[in-house]
């Protein structure tokens, strides 16, 4: 398998789960503009990155691991704050009347 390969499925399986999980969210990721450009910037942001790594740095393990876990890091960033309860405690307030004498 082709070093790009795993890594696009290091990448595509979470999206892949993501989709699968919480359909409404993904569906509004992928119509919404503003959401498609900030990907792509990640996107060409760690490609980027690997090309540095490639010309800088003679480890081929960490040519490959540094960009997909960043790559994983920016999903979970991205993707986890749909995935968290948004439970209020709502705690009662104690209104007391005292009078004065």
């Amino acid at each position: 398998m082709p070093p790009w390969a795993v890594r696009l499925s290091i990448v595509a399986i979470p999206v892949a789960l993501f989709g699968l999980l919480r359909p409404g969210p993904f569906m509004a990721t992928l119509k919404s503009p503003a959401a498609l450009l900030r990907i792509a910037l990640l996107s060409a942001a760690v490609i980027a990155l690997s090309r540095l790594l490639r010309r800088f740095v003679a480890n081929r393990l960490a040519q490959a691991a540094v960009p997909a876990v960043v790559a994983v890091a920016l999903l979970g960033l991205v993707v986890l704050p749909y995935f968290q309860d948004e439970t209020a405690v709502v705690g009662s307030v104690s209104t007391t009347v005292s009078s004065w004498k």
